[in-house]
């Protein structure tokens, strides 16, 4: 379980990241800017990169419980 609710929060913050950097790509208005994403929402990215890390660690903590499989 927590394997799997750790797959979720590592990947759902890098594809919302994704989806709002190509929204934002598709806008008119924002053909002209030159600074980088990151430039304009440091806190945004930082918190989902924050909260991608909170992810991977809780899958390595899940497999580290879980142990390794044993095959018959």
């Amino acid at each position: 379980m927590l394997i799997r609710l750790g797959a979720l929060i590592f990947a759902l913050p890098a594809l919302a990241l994704l989806v709002l950097y190509g929204l934002e790509l598709g806008d008119e208005a924002s053909a002209s800017i030159t600074s980088t994403y990151y430039s304009r929402h440091p806190l945004l990215v930082n918190l989902g990169l924050l909260i991608s890390t909170i992810g991977a660690l809780a899958m390595c903590w899940g497999m580290l419980i879980k142990g390794p499989s044993r095959r018959d």
